[in-house]
């Protein structure tokens, strides 16, 4: 009987180029993994700055709901610009003139809403001091009244 003769040949460079490409993408994943759970990861508020940019426009027309996520969405931004500091979009330029340009929305909206209660309220004391009291149509009858005959008595 004849034995088999194996011979094994050395690997060539193709298979030694797939070995290594198999390693990386299998650390890699390992690696994206790892970064995902772990605890002190720093999320971008990226729902929070989406919101607040689609409500700015309504909020200033004066939707009060808009307006009420605009207000909710700055705060979360607020709130997690507080609890990390050192979160690299807190340092970014376009990030602060962001918030500083969102408060100015919110105090020139309250600046009308406080204007607007005040015109509203000073034209309805207007309105109480021109319409005339009950007897105001008897005396203008008998020619005492705010008419031409009251304001010329000759």
């Amino acid at each position: 009987m004849s034995a088999a003769v194996v011979t094994v040949r050395p690997p060539t460079a193709l298979a030694l180029l797939l070995m290594v490409a198999a390693v990386l993408l299998i650390g890699s994943g390992v690696s994206y993994t790892l970064l995902q759970t772990r605890p002190g990861a720093r999320a971008l508020p990226v729902e929070a700055l989406y919101s607040l940019a689609l409500d700015a426009s309504a909020s200033v027309a004066g939707d009060e709901a808009a307006l009420a996520r605009f207000q909710q969405r700055q705060k979360e931004l607020e709130d997690t610009a507080a609890h990390d500091p050192a979160a690299p979009f807190t340092s970014d330029a376009r990030f602060t003139r962001l918030m500083s340009n969102a408060t100015a929305v919110l105090r020139a909206r309250s600046a009308l809403a406080d204007a607007g209660s005040a015109r509203a309220g000073g034209a309805a004391h207007r309105r109480e001091q021109q319409l005339p009291g009950p007897g105001h149509l008897r005396l203008r009858r008998r020619g005492l009244g705010s008419g031409a005959a009251a304001r010329d008595p000759a």
